[in-house]
């Protein structure tokens, strides 16, 4: 309820719906049992060196050496790039991976301090707005995203060009 408590809160990592209802973790364990080497081929960037981590967590029972888990790196799905990836295949990242893990918790914890701040600041005067010829509670909620700030400034930017 207080707001100060969602920056001592733990951040829980786990699997969407759609990922439980498929079974994602229980066929990438199964897969992890009958192999002998673990190769991660993701988007080259932060976010698939993230979710290479996250495969490495599921399957961490069956692959403890480090040196099973490979991770390709190519640019483009053409023969010659995933030949010449196969044959240059790397190590996964912890600290690319550890990047993104906290630009994430940053994301949660200050998306939800402004929207928190926003909608309580605003309340009142949604609620006058929202009744002016509208039906139910009126109450409105002010949703922010750091990701969202940077993208309004370069549509505010262009508009007053344009202007």
């Amino acid at each position: 309820k207080n707001l100060e408590d969602i920056y001592d809160a733990p951040v829980v990592k786990a699997f969407t719906d759609s990922a439980r209802k498929v079974r994602l973790a229980e066929h990438l364990q199964e897969l992890a049992k009958v192999s002998d080497q673990l190769c991660l081929w993701l988007d080259a960037d932060r976010e698939g060196e993230n979710i290479g981590f996250e495969v490495i967590a599921v399957c961490k029972e069956w692959f403890s050496d480090s040196n099973k888990i490979h991770r390709a790196i190519f640019s483009a799905l053409t023969k010659e790039e995933v030949t010449s990836s196969f044959r240059c295949l790397g190590r996964p990242n912890p600290d690319v991976a550890q990047s993104v893990d906290t630009r994430q918790e940053l994301d949660l914890r200050v998306g939800i301090s402004f929207t928190r701040l926003l909608t309580n600041r605003l309340q009142k005067s949604l609620t006058r707005k929202s009744r002016k010829g509208s039906q139910g509670s009126g109450r409105k909620l002010i949703s922010y995203g750091p990701c969202q700030t940077p993208a309004l400034g370069f549509c505010v930017a262009r508009q007053t060009e344009i202007d």
